[in-house]
């Protein structure tokens, strides 16, 4: 039995017990301007006018409030903000010009494009930040696990990886041909790390000049396809973990929360997992650099011990 027949079997199994709500296994980064009042980012529109500048802002009133107020010489920026005012008399479809408006049973209701002033906390005296960003945790990179990332990406035609820079998605692009990931520093758990970067080598490894998944296929999300493809990243990630010796319990749990997530798509498709485990095992041989004609060792069978799922004692980390 492979290790990805395995791992779908103890992700059925699990399953069967019911599992906890699947979570993201990293934490943010504040990556533009948000409101120091509220901790929401601002409209498209105003951080085109506020900049991207990943700090927090506040109004003059706002700051006074705090027992603070804007340095000496410190400019604030212009934010706007719709305001509908309800003007009396008979409610109308259209205005003069023929430009549809919101009406009520009153009147119209008009909106207005209103302003007002902003100021970056770090041009502020007296102001603390709400929503720093968390502390980055140290983390000593896992040997085997930085053995199959280089291994893969120095293959000829790889994919194009970026690990290095903060983020708040992991994903892959086929346009792009490229993997994006959180920093390593914002995952809680190293295994985490490596859990959600295999699963985003694992979908680009559909790339059409790779196994070739994607092509032709109606791949947006929610739909069969996607489906598919999200339990085959899962698994082999899932299945990458468990041959290195990274998996924990955490990281198996959350795989299998993840796959719960497309439970309609496996409910209507009892083969789905099937199909899913055979192009999750085509692909880790890929990562691997297996050619696709080459026997792979044999996994060995696994005492009933290690079938389910490891102590903390055995292993060191999680998936998703």
């Amino acid at each position: 039995m492979t290790t990805e027949a395995i791992i779908t079997e103890r992700i059925l199994a699990e399953l069967e017990k019911g599992v906890a709500p699947w979570h993201r296994p990293w934490f943010g980064t504040l990556d533009g301007p948000i409101s120091h009042a509220t901790g929401k980012p601002y409209s498209l529109l105003n951080q085109i006018l506020l900049g991207d500048v990943p700090s927090e802002f506040v109004t003059f009133k706002q700051a006074k409030a705090e027992g603070g107020a804007p340095k000496k010489g410190s400019r604030g920026k212009l934010v706007t903000f719709w305001k509908r005012i309800q003007v009396s008399g008979v409610a109308t479809d259209e205005d003069a010009d023929g430009e549809a408006e919101a009406t009520t049973g009153r009147g119209r209701v008009i909106p207005f494009l209103r302003y007002y002033t902003v100021f970056d906390i770090a041009d502020c005296d007296g102001i603390a930040p709400k929503f720093p960003d968390r502390e980055a945790v140290a983390h000593e990179p896992s040997a085997e696990g930085e053995n199959v990332v280089d291994g893969y990406f120095s293959q000829d035609g790889a994919p194009a990886l970026d690990r290095d820079h903060k983020s708040n998605r992991a994903f892959y692009s086929p346009a792009l041909d490229s993997v994006t990931v959180p920093r390593i520093d914002q995952f809680p758990e190293l295994a985490e790390f490596y859990s959600t970067l295999f699963h985003e080598m694992i979908h680009s490894t559909g790339h059409a000049s790779r196994l070739d998944r994607f092509t032709g296929k109606d791949a947006h999300f929610g739909s069969d396809d996607y489906s598919r493809e999200e339990l085959v990243a899962e698994i082999g990630a899932a299945a990458l973990l468990h041959r290195i010796g990274l998996e924990t319990p955490a990281t198996f749990k959350n795989s299998a929360a993840y796959v719960d997530s497309w439970s309609k798509a496996l409910r209507a498709d009892s083969k789905l997992f099937t199909t899913a485990c055979a192009r999750a095992e085509k692909a880790v041989r890929w990562i691997l650099g297996e050619k696709p004609d080459e026997k792979p060792e044999p996994a060995p069978e696994p005492a009933p011990a290690v079938v389910a799922v490891p102590g903390p004692e055995q292993m060191t980390l999680a998936l998703f």
